[in-house]
C-alpha cells in the first residue's frame, strides 16, 4: 500500500511560517539525509501524521533507540506505527514528547514541539525531521510488542505526500519543489 498521509506534521501550519523543500539524499555531514525536514517557528506544536501505535524502541544502523523520548542524534524523538506498516519517525523536538511508548494516537495528535534538540541539530534552525519507513517483511511478533529488533526496510521520501497536504490547504509549490507559507496565509 502507498504512503498516505492525514495530516501535517506541524499544526495548524497558518499559525507560523513554516518551510521545506525535498532535501531527501541531500548530503549531510558525509550520509544522506534521507528525510524531510520541515521549518518552523522555536515551538510550533508537531502532530501525528497518520493514527498508529507509538513504538516501545526500535533498531537502527547506531543501535536500539527509543520510541519515544530522548535520543543523542535526533534528541527528543517519537516514531509511530501506522495501521499501513509504515513507521513515522518525528526528531528535535523542544521536550520530552508528550505522548509515550505503547500509545495509541489518531492523524493529528499533539506529540511535541518544534526544536533543534540532539547532536544532528545543535546549532541548526528550528526544525522537524520527519522520516518514513516502510516496515519490510513480515513482522508480527515485533508489531505486536512494539519492539523492533530488526532494522527497517529503507527510508521513502514522504514529500510529494507534504506537499499534497499543503497544496490542498491552498499553498502554492514552487518550481524547487520549495513550499513556504507565512504567518499571512488565510
Amino acid at each position: 500500500m502507498p504512503l498516505r498521509l492525514l495530516r501535517f506534521p506541524i499544526e495548524t501550519p497558518f499559525a507560523n511560517a513554516v518551510c521545506f523543500h525535498d532535501d531527501f539524499f541531500d548530503l549531510r555531514r558525509g550520509r544522506d539525509h534521507i528525510a524531510i525536514d520541515v521549518g518552523a517557528l522555536e515551538g510550533a506544536p508537531v502532530c501525528s501524521t497518520t493514527g498508529g501505535r507509538v513504538l516501545t524502541s526500535w533498531m537502527s544502523g547506531e543501535g536500539s533507540r527509543t520510541g519515544a523520548g530522548w535520543s543523542e542524534p535526533g534528541g527528543n524523538v517519537v516514531a509511530i506505527l501506522d495501521n499501513n506498516g509504515f513507521v513515522h519517525y518525528y526528531a528535535h523536538m523542544l521536550q520530552l514528547p508528550v505522548v509515550r511508548s505503547g500509545e495509541t494516537v489518531h492523524a493529528g495528535k499533539r506529540l511535541g514541539y518544534v526544536s533543534n534538540t540532539g547532536s544532528i541539530a545543535r546549532g541548526s534552525s528550528p526544525h522537524l525531521h520527519y522520516q518514513v519507513w516502510p516496515l519490510g517483511g513480515s513482522r508480527t511478533e515485533e508489531q505486536e510488542s512494539g519492539i523492533f529488533t530488526r532494522r527497517f526496510a529503507p527510508a521513502i521520501n514522504p514529500y510529494d505526500e507534504l506537499a499534497r497536504l499543503v497544496v490542498a490547504l491552498g499553498v502554492r509549490v514552487g518550481s524547487n519543489s520549495s513550499v513556504s507559507f507565512p504567518k499571512s496565509t488565510p
